[in-house]
């Protein structure tokens, strides 16, 4: 007897590695799943921007820093004694201009050179809701409390997202040809404009991904979506505000992913990391006494053994001082 339909995700395409570059950005749940790579010492930069929503914002700004356009760190605003940008997330408000066009330049430059040597970047869409200012007309990423009347709300075409990512795919390609694209669609649920709302929202960044599958080389589809609302299908998958994925369910749909995308000597290595990490993590009754010296002695040797593999320097020079 079933008591869940389980989704069996297949092997992804392409593979990934501790060699492999990887740009994770979009909507929060992006964070949550990039957060598990920067953990697992891979070579990811997350949500460089902050958490964008809108694949339109999104792209916008990954094609602004591949090209080292940094105007829109001149495109700014004030409001309830913050400087902010309509492009970014309120992370890079500040309560002096300055500070906000350096951080947004600082951004844009750091992303470019990473994108292109990136060999993956992983686009998680979390609406196709997206608010356009009555002024300039252009689809902002964060309203910053500003007032609702000073924008329309308006819902994204599929044609018009798969044309942004395929323009953002032409260009990258020529500075970084390997380049793939993983695409997904957040779980979590926009409920601020009620669960028919978000239906059709996720609705549409689900059909646009299977047009950017079918249509464009290169780009991949993995169904973190799926995999909670689908798969896991229950309340106790979710934080108490009933919109977030729990840790049970991240820790699920990264389980998933690794299977599907890790080669298996990377799983293999990111599970020895694992044993050192819970090693490092490990807070002893007797810090001085010989046993714990072998203790810490054994665990920097099987820190040595992945130093080729991943970056463990600081880690390592944190357990010499204490030996």
């Amino acid at each position: 007897m079933k008591f869940r339909t389980e989704l069996a995700v297949p092997q992804g395409p392409f593979s990934l590695n501790y060699e492999s570059q990887i740009l994770a950005v979009g909507s929060c749940f992006a964070d949550r799943m990039g957060l598990r790579l920067v953990e697992n010492k891979f070579q990811a930069q997350v949500n460089p921007f902050g958490v964008i929503f809108n694949p339109l914002s999104l792209i916008r700004l990954l094609k602004a820093a591949l090209s080292r356009d940094l105007t829109l760190g001149e495109s700014l605003f004030e409001n309830q004694g913050l400087w902010h940008s309509f492009d970014f997330h309120s992370e890079f408000s500040h309560p002096q201009r300055e500070v906000v066009k350096q951080a947004i330049e600082d951004s844009l430059e750091v992303t470019g050179a990473f994108l292109r040597k990136a060999e993956v970047v992983i686009l998680t869409l979390g609406t196709a809701r997206v608010y356009r200012s009555r002024e300039t007309q252009e689809i902002v990423a964060n309203c910053h409390k500003v007032p609702q009347s000073q924008f329309e709300a308006e819902l994204l075409r599929p044609e018009q997202i798969v044309q942004e990512i395929r323009e953002f795919q032409a260009a990258w390609l020529q500075v970084q040809p390997a380049g793939k694209i993983l695409l997904t669609v957040s779980p979590v649920r926009h409920v601020k404009d009620g669960l028919e709302s978000n239906a059709v929202s996720k609705s549409i960044l689900r059909y646009a991904c299977q047009l950017a599958v079918d249509s464009l080389e290169g780009v991949a589809y993995f169904p973190a979506y799926e995999l909670v609302l689908d798969d896991l299908r229950d309340y106790r998958f979710f934080k108490k505000d009933l919109i977030h994925p729990n840790d049970m369910a991240e820790d699920y749909v990264w389980d998933k992913f690794c299977r599907s995308y890790m080669t298996a000597d990377t799983l293999a290595v990111m599970e020895a990391w694992q044993k050192v990490k819970a090693g490092l993590e490990h807070r002893p009754f007797h810090g001085g006494s010989e046993a714990h010296r072998a203790f810490l002695q054994d665990l920097l040797h099987k820190m040595e053994a992945l130093q080729g593999r991943m970056d463990l320097g600081e880690e390592m020079a944190h357990l010499r001082g204490q030996l």
